[in-house]
């Protein structure tokens, strides 16, 4: 299919670029998420051919495609939606069988624009705790001692998973965080992100050990990234903010008038929703200089 949609492409006139793009490697930020990125600007003179693909070309090309692929030993299965938040962390992944065969199909994995450091890739990322230190200090004090829904509760951290290692835990001198998900809040594992190691003064800069089978021991101490600071690692600048109210029911049809509905206090759960939903914006941003230099 990927194929097909670069015929296409082409055949309506344009010039493209691929990307396989994610924070860490691209803008030096500590958080994995991989997302497939593609830019095109029209050509001038517009199509090479007056001949374009037709839907009916497309049908037929896809279904000899997918006959192709049930036949192929490299067959590239696409999940449907039902169980989203369960399989999400497939996100992880450090590479899929879905980004390999976009690697090998020429799909680079660097921007032309970001010249690579000569410098390994830790030394370019930045930690965790650099990130957050833009926020105020009393909004770090009231995430680690006054937020109690933020704590990661008891029960998760005598699950059997969690004792299996199952739980991503980062400290302020880590450069990476796990790809976070809508699910972030309602599951625990590192499929839906990683939680937070609360710091104390003695133990500041420091490799706490944390062993997984005693991890109820730091019950109080492991909490989920407040949103303000999953925004920080997805590139959004300290200023944005979530609306304080939302429209009571206003994911329901965009053609509802929402202007009688009641408005209601934006939960945690639904701005992890939306963290979870949205791309790094740092990382667009460059994608978007590289279009406007095409």
């Amino acid at each position: 299919m990927h194929g097909l949609w670069l015929q296409v492409m082409r055949s309506i006139g344009y010039d493209f670029e691929q990307y396989l793009l994610s924070p860490e490697q691209c803008v030096g930020l500590p958080n994995t998420r991989k997302r497939f990125y593609f830019i095109g600007r029209l050509r001038e003179g517009g199509p090479t051919s007056t001949v374009g693909v037709g839907v009916a070309e497309l049908d037929s090309a896809f279904t000899e495609r997918e006959g192709e692929r049930e036949g192929s030993t490299h067959t590239v299965v696409m999940e449907d939606d039902s169980d989203e938040e369960e399989r999400e962390g497939d996100d992880n992944d450090d590479i899929n069988e879905f980004d390999a065969m976009l690697v090998k199909a020429g799909v680079s994995t660097q921007l032309p624009t970001l010249s690579p450091s000569s410098d390994s890739v830790g030394e370019r990322v930045r930690t965790v705790g650099e990130v957050l230190s833009v926020l105020p200090i009393s909004d770090r004090l009231h995430f680690n001692t006054s937020f109690p829904s933020l704590l990661v509760p008891e029960k998760i951290l005598e699950s059997s998973w969690a004792k299996k290692g199952m739980i991503s835990i980062v400290r302020d001198n880590n450069r990476l965080t796990y790809c976070f998900t809508k699910g972030y809040g309602k599951i625990y594992d590192h499929s839906a992100g990683s939680c937070y190691l609360i710091p104390n003064n003695d133990e500041e800069g420091k490799d706490v050990v944390i062993d997984n089978e005693r991890m109820i021991e730091f019950y109080g101490k492991i909490r989920l990234f407040h949103p303000r600071e999953q925004l920080l690692l997805f590139g959004f600048p300290l200023e944005f903010s979530f609306p304080a109210t939302v429209a009571k029911g206003s994911s329901s049809n965009s053609g509802s008038n929402n202007s009688d509905k009641e408005n209601v206090t934006m939960t945690l759960q639904q701005q992890f929703s939306c963290v979870g939903n949205s791309v790094n914006v740092a990382v667009v941003r460059e994608v978007m200089k590289r279009l406007f230099s095409m």
